[in-house]
């Protein structure tokens, strides 16, 4: 049984279960940031005269995630391509923070961030690989509409060269 989270929304208190699907937004990364990175990212966009890179890097990071869940058919995905499962936000997290130290060089990542972003990546792979399942979506989209029922198949390959066998004398 899943454990009902209330909160407050315009005014609203909107009863969200733990294991639904989130929408990642800017104020979420402000939790793994450290006070000093948070003045680098407002001094950096609000002085310059770009608009804020968050909201895109944010959303490259959503797809990402959300390819890496599509691409194991026995996920689901949501059929709002703007949600990933809860259980990944510090996942999609640690990478945009990564995404955005790329932007901005004066923002430097911790030791602690750039594990958490290593750590991310890895967590992906193992979703793609079926190593690592994640939540059901409340609203999945239909199958295949996103490309989760999608699997590659190697119809042709050359024969190897170079082998562990070959290699042995060596």
């Amino acid at each position: 049984m899943s454990k009902i989270v209330h909160f407050m929304a315009n005014n609203r208190i909107l009863n969200m279960r733990v294991n639904d699907w989130i929408l990642l937004m800017p104020s979420h990364l402000e939790t793994y940031l450290m006070a000093r990175q948070i003045r680098l990212l407002r001094v950096a966009v609000l002085g310059a005269e770009e608009k804020d890179p968050l909201p895109q890097l944010i959303a490259d990071v959503i797809r990402r995630v959300r390819q890496a869940i599509g691409s194991n058919v026995k996920n689901r995905l949501s059929d709002d391509p703007r949600l990933i499962p809860v259980e990944l936000q510090p996942t999609a997290c640690a990478l945009a923070l990564e995404a955005l130290q790329s932007r901005i060089p004066p923002l430097r990542l911790s030791q602690e961030q750039q594990k958490a972003a290593d750590v991310a990546r890895e967590q992906l792979r193992a979703i793609a690989q079926g190593e690592i399942r994640v939540s059901r979506p409340r609203y999945p989209a239909e199958e295949g509409e996103y490309g989760n029922s999608a699997a590659m198949v190697c119809l042709h390959a050359r024969r190897r060269q170079i082998t562990a066998q070959a290699l042995s004398g060596l």
